[in-house]
């Protein structure tokens, strides 16, 4: 019985609390070398990016991103300003809720086989 009730909070609470706690992240940004933008927020010169944008390109200066995620520009910001965690955390948030829940879901059926 106490094991039932704890392995139904425990298939709840740890996919929410793992999802929340990726999905606040801070996104890992990269200096925006040899190109002039503009920051997506506020308008002044831009010095930051995506690092996943920036890593193998940047000492050409050619910064790769997808067009349909930043349709208004460049994924750009200042230093006062940042890209949308929710966002750009959005994916790797629901597959650490999908790791999550299966790995209580795992260690449940486990331990019942075994009690």
């Amino acid at each position: 019985m106490r094991l039932n009730l704890f392995a139904t909070i425990a298939l709840v609470a740890a996919p929410l609390l793992a999802f929340l706690v990726v999905l606040n992240r801070n996104v890992p940004l990269a200096p925006l070398e040899g190109i002039d933008a503009r920051c997506a927020v506020c308008g002044r010169k831009a010095t930051r990016t995506l690092k996943r944008a920036a890593d193998e390109l940047r000492t050409k200066g050619i910064y790769v991103y997808r067009r349909s995620d930043y349709p208004t520009g460049i994924p750009a910001w200042c230093d006062q300003h940042g890209p949308n965690k929710a966002r750009e955390n959005a994916t790797k948030a629901y597959l650490a809720a999908l790791f999550a829940f299966a790995l209580v879901g795992t260690a449940y059926e486990k331990a019942r086989g075994a009690g």
